[in-house]
């Protein structure tokens, strides 16, 4: 996806109100102060790799939906916004998403301005989970950032990660087939044939779902 920041000159109006009470926004300019103020950046942490995304918040929801308009506008999908006790949330969750805006509000902000460097330079390969969390704690520890201090064993890019987590899950595939003999192979077959559920096959050979899938997968039939 390519974004870029828009022409400012030929948008003659900041925001405004719609009739429906919604509001328009028609500049990054616009959502990166937004951002700058109210935004947030959460994390979701995976075995070997982090997700970053993008939060904005509002107790007044036409506001929030203005927003999010306009992201849609430039191609971004992000989610509906939600409720959270007397708050209302909606954020970016695709990390091409999140790495696009990010390069485009990064020039249009102050406060938050190197938290999303450290998203950018995370999503781009170019620094480690650990390295990630280290700087985005030090924004706590100074205060630019409202979030608790976060210990990780991350030693990877964000793609050596991804491919550490391919193979955990190909090692853990291998361990867990070992554990089913061949003979209950072939019952788990003509079960699954004679129409029992792969979660009752499951439950009965006392493995996991997965566990079933790849036994099934294995089985030419």
């Amino acid at each position: 996806m390519s974004l870029s920041v828009l022409d400012e000159t030929r948008c003659g109006v900041s925001n405004y109100q719609a009739p429906d009470g919604t509001f328009s926004y028609t500049r990054w300019s616009q959502v990166s102060g937004y951002f700058d103020g109210d935004g947030s950046i959460p994390i979701r942490f995976r075995r070997y790799h982090l997700k970053f995304c993008l939060s904005w918040t509002d107790s007044y929801l036409p506001r929030l939906q203005g927003l999010a308009a306009f992201l849609k506008a430039q191609g971004l999908s992000p989610t509906k916004p939600y409720r959270s006790d007397a708050v209302y949330f909606f954020s970016l969750n695709q990390q091409h998403d999140v790495l696009a805006t990010a390069k485009i509000m990064i020039p249009l902000t102050c406060k938050k301005r190197t938290d999303l460097q450290t998203v950018v330079q995370y999503l781009e390969n170019k620094i480690t989970g650990n390295e990630a969390i280290e700087r985005l704690n030090e924004s706590v520890r100074v205060r630019r950032r409202s979030a608790r201090i976060r210990h990780v064993n991350m030693p990877y890019t964000l793609l050596e990660g991804i491919r550490e987590g391919r193979l955990f899950g190909t090692l853990r595939s291998a361990r867990t087939q070992s554990k089913i003999k061949d003979d209950d192979k072939d019952t788990i077959r003509l079960e699954r044939r004679a129409g029992v559920s792969v979660r009752e096959l499951a439950a009965r050979h006392g493995v996991s779902r997965d566990t079933i899938y790849h036994t099934l997968r294995a089985i030419r039939w």
